[in-house]
């Protein structure tokens, strides 16, 4: 395992940006210089099995500890309030324009579907008629009778199709609203108060 020094913690960079530029960073490297110093007398004493578990907490902390500096950053930088509502701007727009999309498709696929249906019981009707007069001594034109059928065929087809349009189009708007619903999570995440996950050490000792 490589620890790292206090040099090398003040000469880090991450993703371009320099972590020594505000005050909340400073405090981050200083807590992390404790952290790594604490943990070379962790792995010196690595005798016990209560010194691993020790070992491993710490691990984690320092973990936790350089994602807090990065949100740091991410909030200090100039850019984010503007990012953060250009962000809100495209959810609301794209949103709009889904929910209007989606309000005229519906009032088509409903017309359609009724027109579809009209069809459909007609064409059965007719089969029905046809089969009836199958019963008696007429002899049907065995071409009309699959010129009908098929014409079922094709309709019941395209009417399943509709349906599957319309499921297709309800679950890709549940689909957008979850989406959005995260990425609204995580910039208020990003954003909240970071000081209420700060980790006592004293009772990692």
């Amino acid at each position: 395992i490589h620890v790292l020094t206090l040099s090398e913690l003040l000469s880090l960079k991450i993703n371009g940006i320099n972590i020594g530029t505000t005050d909340a960073s400073i405090g981050s490297i200083q807590k992390l210089n404790e952290e790594n110093s604490y943990l070379r007398s962790l792995i010196a004493n690595m005798n016990a099995n209560d010194s691993g578990n020790a070992l491993i907490k710490c691990l984690a902390e320092i973990f936790r500890c350089e994602q807090e500096r990065r949100s740091i950053e991410i909030r200090n930088h100039k850019k984010y309030d503007q990012l953060e509502q250009d962000i809100q701007n495209m959810c609301e727009y794209q949103r709009d324009a889904l929910g209007k999309l989606l309000s005229q498709d519906r009032v088509l696929l409903i017309e359609e579907l009724e027109e579809t249906k009209e069809q459909l019981h007609y064409l059965k009707d007719k089969f029905d008629q046809i089969k009836k007069t199958q019963n008696h001594s007429t002899i049907l034109n065995s071409h009309n009778l699959n010129k009908f059928y098929f014409k079922y065929l094709r309709c019941e087809a395209y009417r399943k199709a509709l349906i599957y349009q319309k499921r297709y189009l309800l679950i890709l708007l549940t689909g957008y609203e979850d989406t959005e619903t995260y990425a609204l999570r995580e910039i208020k995440r990003l954003t909240g108060n970071m000081k209420s996950s700060v980790y006592d050490y004293h009772q990692i000792k």
